[in-house]
């Protein structure tokens, strides 16, 4: 009689698993009026963005911008709110209003992170009616803030309160006057010669087409200070790529990349992967943090990628900082993903680079403890003992039968059974209370039996999608709102055993 282990055959692919890590807070270095200083947002560790954002727009005496794909954090539209009443205007936001854009912006959120259109239209309705001038730019990507020429906060966080509060970010702020006048500049063209979409200021909520126009002010490409504002905008402006090519390449002990996604980057090297490639081989010790997102097949090819160069790769489930970081001395903070397709050569972008020895201290401490307390491990070709219980998935429960289970089955099943789940994965799915379906190969199997009992009897033995295809389709069925399904489903790790009758 032949036994099926299993736990031990191999699901080809990488995925992330469950670490049981219980992420830790972090303290945030105090703020001494530094010329460069590193924010961020972590779980359970305050909101320093959120509170230097309301300082700077509470001190504003001229004008307010802000730069968002999205806005909807109570305190900070109250203060916008407020500033535009002090000041008769003066605050001016450029966001996401036409569908296109949102719908795109929006695939950088779990379901669970989005907000509502109705919230939002409402959040415009107030600000509007408020004073504050509102435009949509369809490719601005970019989250920033400047306040009278004098400071700014560049980033990844979206100005929201998931973005504040819960998800992992990483923004810097910066007093050096020539730095935030370019910031300022950026704005300003977007501003006029950007934005296609507006809402002006007035009790009635009318979003209005608008025709481009010749901006007064352009950024001004700069190489000086070491410590520069770098962005993009459109195909002519690509220099936040340049820096983050520019950090990986001076890079001769250690490499550290954070990012929410990875799209592409298999496909067009050429942007990032050669780059990392490079330091691999040079004996640069290589890491890419990024949100553990299961239900991404292509990021998961392309991670597969980075891990056969020697990158090893970590996985968070509230990651969406973007960082780059050389030696612990240099590294650029941005708000592109590694995406192939819009960001780093197309769109608008904005990141700083920073060498300021406080500020790179501050951002090397931050990304090493999030790496030290990051909840997933990725796992390339994992064994089915490994993923039964353990895969991020929200569908993927623990196998709740004996680890070493009899099935009475006739001789054709028995055989088809037996070759099909010698290899590949083995799942399960519950169908009440003493009956559960197999998945091996290209056949299913009914079993019924009590759970508390190690041997049940099968009902019935079909042909049906293979189970490499099924698991796919349960792993992007998050993606399609069918993610809430209760712990049901998962993999089969048992012994199983097939006597003749």
């Amino acid at each position: 009689m032949k036994k099926l282990k299993l736990a031990e055959n191999r699901v080809e692919g990488g995925f992330f698993l469950h670490n049981g890590q219980q992420p830790q807070p972090l303290v945030w270095p105090e703020d001494k009026g530094q010329r460069v200083r590193f924010l961020g947002t972590y779980r359970g560790s305050g909101s320093p963005v959120r509170d230097s954002l309301v300082s700077m727009i509470r001190g504003a005496t001229k004008r307010v911008f802000v730069a968002s794909f999205m806005l909807g954090d109570e305190e900070i539209i109250r203060e916008m709110l407020a500033a535009a009443e002090r000041l008769r205007g003066g605050v001016y936001l450029i966001t996401a209003l036409d569908e296109k854009s949102l719908r795109r912006g929006l695939e950088e959120y779990e379901e669970s992170e989005h907000t509502a259109p109705e919230e939002r239209r409402k959040n415009f309705e107030r600000l509007t009616s408020g004073g504050v001038y509102v435009r949509g730019h369809e490719e601005c990507h970019a989250k920033f803030a400047v306040v009278d020429d004098t400071v700014a906060i560049v980033g990844s966080a979206n100005f929201v309160t998931n973005g504040l509060e819960w998800t992992n970010e990483a923004d810097v702020l910066i007093r050096d006057p020539d730095q935030v006048r370019q910031v300022a500049g950026l704005f300003i063209e977007l501003w006029y010669g950007g934005c296609t979409w507006e809402i002006p200021p007035g009790m009635k909520y009318i979003v209005s087409e608008r025709a481009v126009a010749e901006s007064p002010v352009r950024p001004a490409t700069s190489q000086t200070p070491p410590t520069r504002f770098v962005w993009t905008n459109g195909r002519g402006q690509t220099m936040l790529l340049d820096a983050i090519r520019e950090v990986a390449d001076s890079a001769k002990q250690e490499l550290t990349l954070a990012t929410y996604s990875v799209a592409g980057m298999r496909k067009e090297p050429s942007l990032i992967f050669d780059h990392l490639h490079r330091a691999v081989k040079r004996g640069v010790r290589v890491r890419l943090l990024v949100r553990q997102r299961n239900a991404w097949p292509d990021q998961m090819s392309d991670l597969l990628v980075a891990a056969d160069m020697g990158v090893a790769i970590h996985g968070d489930l509230r990651n969406h900082a973007k960082v780059i970081i050389a030696d612990r001395d240099v590294g650029v903070v941005f708000s592109a993903n590694l995406d192939a397709a819009h960001g780093l050569t197309s769109g608008v972008e904005a990141g700083i680079r920073v060498d300021d020895s406080d500020a790179i201290k501050a951002l090397s401490e931050y990304v090493e403890h999030v790496i030290s307390n990051a909840d997933a491990a990725f796992f390339r070709n994992p064994t089915v003992g490994e993923l039964d219980g353990q895969l991020a998935a929200r569908w993927c429960g623990k196998w709740p039968y004996s680890q070493r289970l009899v099935v009475h089955a006739d001789r054709a099943a028995r055989t088809a059974f037996t070759k099909e789940a010698s290899s590949g994965p083995c799942l399960f799915e519950q169908q009440g209370d003493n009956k559960i379906c197999l998945y091996a190969g290209s056949t299913a199997i009914v079993l019924a039996g009590p759970t508390d009992e190690s041997s049940m009897h099968c009902e019935s033995l079909t042909q049906c999608t293979p189970a490499t295809e099924r698991l796919r389709d349960w792993l992007v069925s998050v993606r399609r709102d069918q993610g809430n399904v209760s712990a049901k489903r998962g993999f089969c790790p048992a012994e199983i055993s097939m006597p003749a009758s």
